[in-house]
């Protein structure tokens, strides 16, 4: 059987069009510009083709919580420290008491989170070597603490602690290596006094309580327990404390609105990842993702992109995220047609842990491998130090995932969906990409001798099958009823390839 242009592009997802939260997008290089802040208006929003054919991203929690760089069960998010830490008799307020005593707020960390040994291009040396294309940083989450200068606060990075931009150095070493930079920013923060902030809070609050009877139980819990407090207070004997840099402002609306802006006329950034979202008609995230796709004509012509979490069901979005979604068995892809992003931290805490467990980097291998078989990119998290290094065990895990990148990257790297993500063979499942001119078959296990692929593949008197990282010398093939039996070489000697891990089967004509 020939491989023809017709026949790897059957189910592709190439050019063609995608419905987006009810509207509809399409693939191109750049926006045309020109939009309103409506949903109707921004719907016409071009997917950029780099997101599309970069697949793999670095993501990255970083901010004061890296100080205590603590959590654990029932909730082990470390970068959640302050809200956790606020409740009575939870793990994180008697680990709290213990270790720093009762008198200690959370803002004492602001100062002690220096950042004295960030190295950015170290870091963008990593992003690039692990073999991924873009990476999201987080500019500020929940605890407000921005890592970029603000008017609208002094609670930042150049005004406390550090002293330095953190944003704008990764950025500017990113882009020197053909990174492209997404910048994170929660639309909450847990205590923000500014007038409005109570709407961001609610949408957090709900989102918690929807987790009840999760893996998390006593979510709940702390939306009554912590939410309902006014402001910032010691845990421990409930009298308010500063919000340390806080500026007034009319509303807590217009200070998140102040603060998107600048990262936009600041950094250009080319992916904006908002979290948690709030209501559309007071945030109005639909006029600031406007103002961003305006813009990308002049400083982002490759195309620019948002969440799908900047607002409620009526704010538009380019791509659904779906988060830790192997860990709870969230299912990966999202509505039909839509773009997704499975976001994946290496254990269960997205910030620097030291309690926490991490897996091991052939896990984050087969779900690269998985998401982009079934159409999707894959956000792997990284959670440095206070002081600005990069755990090693998380460095070895990124090692490992760019050596494997660096053979096979091909099967993966601006590849598309076959006309079906998966079937099962010999060697457990399997997983198929395809190009214009090739389909890939990858094993998540050494298949031995001979690979079993229990459906039919494009594979005849006139096509090629290849293994990635070892000769190029053609593999036999047979029909066998139900599908196709490839034999490895060597004997089915797995020193044949230089690959570990996974592995990747190339077929051509």
């Amino acid at each position: 059987m020939r491989i023809g242009r017709r026949t790897l592009l059957r189910g592709a997802a190439l050019g063609g069009a995608f419905a987006v939260g009810g509207a509809h997008t399409t693939i191109a290089t750049a926006a045309p510009g020109g939009y309103v802040g409506t949903r109707e208006s921004l719907a016409s929003h071009p997917l950029p083709q780099w997101w599309r054919d970069r697949k793999f991203g670095i993501f990255i929690h970083w901010g004061p919580y890296a100080v205590p760089a603590w959590s654990a069960l029932p909730m082990p998010l470390a970068e959640w420290y302050w809200l956790l830490q606020q409740v009575p008799g939870s793990p994180q307020w008697e680990h709290h008491r213990q270790t720093y005593g009762p008198e200690v707020v959370y803002d004492d960390f602001l100062s002690r989170f220096r950042a004295e040994r960030y190295d950015p291009d170290a870091w963008a040396d990593l992003i690039r070597d692990s073999g991924a294309g873009y990476f999201v940083l987080t500019a500020k989450h929940h605890d407000g603490f921005a890592l970029f200068p603000s008017r609208v606060t002094n609670r930042t990075a150049t005004a406390l602690g550090p002293g330095r931009d953190l944003v704008g150095e990764l950025v500017t070493a990113a882009r020197r290596r053909d990174l492209k930079a997404g910048l994170y920013y929660s639309i909450p923060e847990f205590f923000n006094p500014a007038p409005g902030g109570d709407l961001a809070r609610q949408r957090l609050s709900s989102m918690l309580d929807s987790m009840r009877g999760g893996a998390f139980q006593p979510t709940q819990l702390l939306a009554a327990a912590v939410f309902d407090k006014q402001g910032a207070r010691n845990a421990y004997t409930q009298h308010p404390v500063p919000y340390t840099g806080y500026l007034d402002v009319p509303g807590y609306g217009d200070h998140v609105r102040a603060q998107l802006r600048e990262l936009i006329a600041g950094y250009h950034p080319d992916l904006l990842w908002a979290d948690v979202g709030g209501p559309e008609a007071y945030f109005r995230g639909n006029d600031i993702i406007a103002e961003f796709h305006n813009q990308a004509a002049t400083f982002n012509p490759d195309g620019v992109l948002v969440n799908d979490r900047f607002g409620d069901h009526t704010t538009h979005f380019d791509y659904q995220v779906r988060e830790q979604a192997s860990l709870y068995q969230i299912p990966a892809r999202g509505a039909v047609g839509v773009p997704v992003e499975v976001a994946r931290a290496m254990g269960f805490s997205w910030s620097h842990n030291v309690a926490d467990i991490l897996d091991p980097a052939e896990k984050f291998i087969g779900e690269l491998i998985a998401a982009v078989a079934d159409g999707s990119n894959y956000l792997l998290n990284i959670g440095p130090r206070a002081d600005g290094t990069i755990p090693e065990e998380m460095v070895d895990r990124l090692r490992v995932v760019g050596e494997w990148l660096r053979v096979n990257g091909e099967a993966i790297h601006g590849t598309r969906p076959w006309h079906q993500p998966s079937a099962e063979s010999s060697s457990g499942t399997v997983y198929f990409t395809m190009t214009d001119t090739a389909v890939y078959v990858l094993a998540t296990t050494w298949p031995g001798a001979e690979l079993t692929v229990r459906t039919a593949l494009p594979v005849g008197a006139d096509t090629t099958v290849t293994l990635l990282g070892a000769d190029r010398a053609p593999l036999a093939t047979r029909s066998v009823p139900g599908g196709v039996t490839i034999a490895l070489p060597d004997g089915g000697n797995p020193a044949a390839t230089a690959s570990r891990h996974a592995y990747a089967l190339r077929i051509t004509g």
